[in-house]
């Protein structure tokens, strides 16, 4: 049984239970494909999309159910196994576009190619029960504030010799120094993504950088007070998956976490800053949003079941107990992620910009398909590497900012428990509950 995959096709008016078409193995091999393709490796260069792999995964996946998916308005999506590494949006739909693609002499252009991501709205959920849960008894954010944005994180602070040489809390002996000057190599996302957003939201410009923007002070400094003010919370900074790091001999095993601006201790004071906000501190920030944004580069990066497990992260599943998961566990209605390293590209602040100008009246998955499109419209950057990182977890059928309303009906909960599941749901499960 470890060989085959059972997929769950939900519609309104239907439902499909079948046995995909496919063997685990292709599966596994057109995901690898797919994803290697729509990502540029190691050294920047970015391949041509696999097209015709994309095609053939998508009717892999979906199955009898491949028009009912195609053709739906809105997609929750609960993947399993290779699928979990992979956005639903870059799927190809249809057969035609293919053989229209392989006839074209500019490869490079994709914006003919029908994407699943071009007619339908995709989220992804961690779990039924957690999608659930999240449309029928979450009710909008009840914080005052619309938007905080945060990120640009200063160099590490300056140190004595006596502080630099302390060693840091990891799980082998680097020193304050060693560790600053490793943090210090990697160049800050800028912070004027932060007013881009702002700006295309309509809203004030409210934002948490540079030296604030520490882990130790969103952890349990005046910081940690202010997230829950806020409805939308958007990090503008990197994040890395779990990881060994070597550092003058010495491996470390890095949790997935969002890298912020590493604070000095007091030369008689304990270190209580390492640069990272982790996976575990994140789920226990107090948040009030309906929506986080990750604009960073492996955000959707998991830990290990056991990592999490150790560190108080239950129903533990290692692709996605990470930074999404946990910014849920925080209490934040959606979390929009990448799968993948976004370029920092006058592009990628257009793409922003255009979720959150939609945002303004859109729904959540509503603003990210026009994202997306606005993108795939323009042949030149119409590569799935340029917009297709991007997916949202949680119910996209709900709005960035809550409505206006009494704070009566504001704590009222399951008001938003009254819309159907979706216009076609896909759950697609290994037979083997233990296989990633």
């Amino acid at each position: 049984m470890r060989s085959a995959m059972f997929g769950i096709a939900i519609g309104r008016d239907r439902t499909m239970i079948y046995r995909l078409p496919a063997s685990l193995s292709t599966i596994e091999n057109l995901a690898a494909a797919v994803q290697m393709s729509a990502r540029s490796d190691d050294e920047g260069v970015l391949r041509p999309f696999d097209v015709a792999a994309s095609e053939r995964l998508f009717r892999s996946v979906a199955g009898p159910a491949a028009a009912m998916v195609a053709g739906a308005t809105r997609l929750i999506y609960n993947p399993a196994g290779p699928l979990r590494q992979l956005p639903a949006s870059i799927f190809v739909t249809d057969r035609g576009s293919v053989d229209a693609y392989a006839q074209q002499q500019f490869k490079a252009d994709y914006s003919r190619v029908q994407f699943l991501g071009r007619k339908v709205e995709t989220s992804t959920a961690l779990s039924p029960r957690a999608f659930l849960r999240g449309r029928k008894e979450l009710a909008p954010s009840t914080a005052p504030r619309p938007f905080l944005g945060l990120g640009e994180n200063a160099p590490p602070q300056p140190a004595s010799a006596t502080t630099a040489s302390r060693a840091m809390p990891f799980d082998c002996s680097v020193s304050y120094g060693l560790w600053a000057d490793t943090l210090a190599r990697r160049k800050p996302i800028s912070a004027d993504e932060i007013g881009i957003a702002a700006n295309a939201l309509g809203v004030a410009d409210s934002r948490i950088v540079g030296p604030r923007f520490s882990d130790a002070n969103l952890a349990h400094g005046d910081a940690a007070d202010d997230l829950a003010q806020y409805q939308v919370l958007h990090f503008a900074t990197h994040g890395i998956p779990e990881m060994p790091v070597n550092v003058d001999q010495c491996t470390m095993h890095l949790p997935p976490a969002l890298i912020t601006t590493l604070t000095a201790p007091p030369s008689d004071a304990p270190i209580v800053s390492d640069g990272l906000l982790s996976f575990d501190e994140v789920a226990r920030l107090r948040l009030n949003a309906n929506l986080v944004v990750l604009s960073a580069c492996d955000t959707f990066a998991g830990a290990s079941t056991a990592l999490a497990r150790r560190r108080g992260i239950e129903e533990s599943t290692p692709a996605l107990d990470g930074l999404v998961r946990s910014f849920i566990v925080a209490n934040a209605r959606m979390v929009l992620a990448t799968f993948w390293r976004v370029p920092a590209h006058s592009k990628t602040d257009e793409l922003l910009a255009a979720f959150y100008r939609a945002g303004r009246t859109d729904s959540v998955a509503a603003s990210l398909k026009t994202a997306q499109n606005h993108l795939m419209d323009q042949p030149r950057y119409s590569h799935p590497y340029y917009w297709g990182a991007y997916f949202l977890v949680g119910d996209g059928s709900k709005a960035m900012l809550s409505p206006t309303r009494t704070a009566a009906a504001a704590t009222e909960p399951g008001r938003q428990g009254s819309r159907v599941l979706a216009d076609a749901a896909a759950a697609m499960g290994g037979a083997s509950p233990a296989r990633p």
